[in-house]
């Protein structure tokens, strides 16, 4: 009776001990998200000059008073086509220019948004405050650009607001292009920590996607990465899934998250935007 007693005792100690570990890592964990979540890349001055060369700083003021500062290369005739894009997490304008060559090489404008905290800018990540940037951007482009046909083109985290975005403004928008989307940050954590319950009610910044794209009406194009090991194929099945129609979905056979770039894409994208967005014949 004694040992039985001694071993109850032993696991009720390493019960108690599992359970005040456990919410060490938790607390850890909520503590630190914003700082795990937001991955701000270094990149040098030379670099940006030398990928932005054709590109001028624009500079937005937010409606919380912060002034921010991306990149623009106006369109070549007066009302053609703007794409305002936002990049993905750990990236930064210049390296997305790369993947937007297409555009401004057949004449569109393109405005490289960067969110406060990155890229040199002042202010906090969040995704509210991402809501914020990207309002700032659209309506400094509107003002000075209204009768352009306006596209707008995510990469990753950038889907966030290029979603949050379309659902505000969905008649001034002409068509989106998500690639490698997810649809919402709560599913793109769990995955990554199965171990972690109640995620629902932790995580802060939640980018509920799939809960907003169901108002997207325009034409979308959506860019998945097969072995996407960062928010998954799946989850931007999801997105896809609950998006209404004109939509069109292309999947990457053997690409990861992060090797999209290297496909030929360009005659794609550009397809899509002459055929599906501008009814170009």
């Amino acid at each position: 009776m004694k040992q039985f007693i001694s071993s109850l005792k032993f696991l009720k100690g390493f019960g108690l001990s599992l359970l005040l570990g456990y919410a060490i890592i938790v607390s850890s964990l909520y503590l630190a998200q914003r700082q795990m979540m937001y991955l701000p890349p270094q990149i040098s001055q030379v670099q940006i000059i030398t990928l932005l060369n054709e590109y001028t700083p624009v500079s937005v003021v937010t409606e919380d008073g912060l002034t921010i500062t991306g990149f623009f290369s106006a369109p070549v005739e007066e009302k053609a086509p703007i794409v305002l894009a936002f990049h993905g997490n750990a990236s930064h304008p210049g390296w997305q220019a790369i993947d937007l060559d297409v555009f401004t090489t057949n004449g569109y404008g393109v405005l490289l948004t960067e969110y406060r905290g990155y890229g040199g800018n002042q202010g906090e990540c969040s995704e509210e405050n991402f809501y914020k940037d990207a309002r700032a951007y659209f309506k400094e482009l509107k003002k000075d650009y209204p009768d352009n046909p306006l596209i707008l083109y995510g990469q990753s985290l950038g889907t966030g607001p290029l979603i949050q975005l379309s659902s505000e403004f969905p008649q001034q928008i002409a068509g989106i292009i998500l690639e490698v989307p997810f649809d919402t940050m709560v599913n793109v954590s769990s995955y990554h920590y199965p171990y972690i319950l109640g995620m629902n009610y932790l995580l802060k910044d939640q980018y509920r996607s799939i809960e907003k794209v169901s108002q997207l009406t325009m034409p979308k194009l959506f860019i998945l990465a097969e072995k996407d090991e960062v928010v998954t194929w799946q989850s931007g099945k999801n997105l896809f899934d609950a998006s209404p129609e004109p939509k069109k979905l292309i999947t990457l056979p053997g690409a990861t998250h992060n090797s999209v770039s290297s496909y030929a894409l360009d005659d794609t994208l550009l397809e899509f935007v002459q055929k599906e967005v501008l009814h170009e014949k």
